[in-house]
């Protein structure tokens, strides 16, 4: 839930300062929403919202184990060995590749760590390293795929590729022992008792899920009840270049051109355009939304509450201190994570929780009768999805 919550408002992040805090609050640097909101939202019924229960799932026997596997697979080693190289080994290997006797940009490395089997190089590169011993020197005479997204110029082209091989490792999966779980940061003895855990864990993990799915249940109904009066112009725009800057910045991150991204998406610049502003108008709808409920209910965020808050932050996002997490998200982001959680938890204290189903027949009537009406023409679409191809790095790598 944390994960989700911090990643909702790290996204595209706009800061808040609540009014009139006390000594006892945290304050933000910067204001957004400073002004009185009922002039742009009307908030639709927030208490009392009718939510279904929603059950954790069970938490089976495999489930623990294919927990437990993971782990495992995560603390694998690499450890060299004198055979010749199979599928699932990792080779070093320097290599260089050569079209028309020529070598192209992209095409070599030297000391590069490569996973048999993975598929992160074209067809035949990696099969063609089985069977091959350290020291060995392979010739490869391969054909580049066409198209070849990589590099273009390069589709359908014979290359040979002469790879050495420096050295091969097999993988070592440390064993489920009691020696093992003694191992791990938390102060486990015997295996049960790190299986017990284990179980309790994605327990408590369903129960998260479960309690997310009725947060979120009831802020659509938050949301499907309240009515946008106008836009802030300026929270739009902003909203609107900060989707466009974060498209741009991954687009530059894989050396790709503005233009060849637009046209990845399948959509024109015009069309990409409406879309960050069609994102940007229902991200801001929703936030003028939660600091109406925030200043209605006086919702506030103390010292005590962000410090505990914040430390679920660095334990489940991997941060070694709170002072490390503000450096990778300034503390206004993260107070205004904490205030989204609150109005969550507000919205699902005040809920009417009722069994699966018994709000049916009312919800059914009321679609019944909302087919009647003219479809909302400005119903908001999801933004843009990511490009489903991404470009490699090396020339050599993926199809």
């Amino acid at each position: 839930m944390y994960k989700k919550i911090l990643a909702l408002t790290l996204a595209f992040a706009m800061v808040f300062s609540l009014s009139a805090c006390s000594s006892s609050k945290v304050e933000t640097s910067e204001k957004q929403y400073d002004y009185d909101l009922s002039e742009y939202v009307t908030v639709g019924e927030y208490k009392g919202i009718e939510v279904e229960r929603v059950d954790p799932t069970e938490v089976t026997d495999e489930d623990v184990q294919a927990e437990i596997t993971s782990v495992l697979e995560s603390k694998i080693t690499w450890e060299e060995v004198d055979r010749p190289a199979q599928e699932g080994d990792k080779v070093n290997i320097d290599y260089e590749g050569k079209v028309d006797g020529q070598p192209f940009e992209g095409g070599n490395a030297q000391g590069y760590d490569l996973t048999l089997g993975d598929g992160a190089f074209i067809e035949g590169f990696e099969s063609g390293l089985v069977g091959a011993n350290k020291g060995d020197t392979k010739e490869l005479e391969l054909t580049f795929p066409d198209p070849y997204v990589n590099n273009e110029e390069l589709s359908g082209k014979p290359v040979v590729f002469t790879v050495k091989v420096n050295s091969i490792s097999e993988e070592k999966v440390p064993e489920l022992n009691d020696d093992f779980v003694k191992s791990l940061k938390e102060d486990y003895k015997t295996v049960d008792e790190y299986e017990a855990a284990v179980r309790a864990d994605l327990e408590k993990q369903a129960e998260e899920s479960a309690k997310q799915a009725m947060m979120s249940s009831a802020w659509q109904k938050v949301l499907d009840g309240s009515e946008v009066i106008k836009y802030p112009e300026e929270e739009v725009a902003a909203k609107t270049q900060e989707m466009k800057d974060y498209y741009q910045q991954y687009a530059e991150s894989y050396g790709m051109k503005w233009e060849d991204f637009i046209s990845m998406t399948g959509m024109t610049e015009e069309e990409f355009n409406e879309e960050a502003k069609t994102y940007a108008e229902e991200s801001v709808k929703e936030e003028m939304i939660m600091y109406s409920i925030v200043r209605n209910e006086n919702i506030s965020v103390t010292e005590k509450e962000y410090e505990e808050e914040a430390q679920k932050y660095v334990d489940s996002l991997g941060y070694e201190s709170i002072e490390a997490l503000e450096q990778a998200y300034d503390k206004d982001t993260i107070i205004t994570s904490i205030l989204w959680n609150q109005v969550f938890e507000f919205l699902l204290d005040n809920a009417k929780i009722v069994e699966p189903g018994a709000g049916a027949d009312e919800e059914g009537a009321a679609a019944e009768e909302s087919t009647e009406q003219p479809a909302d023409a400005n119903a908001a679409e999801e933004p843009a999805a990511e490009p489903a191809a991404e470009p490699a790095e090396e020339a050599a790598q993926g199809e």
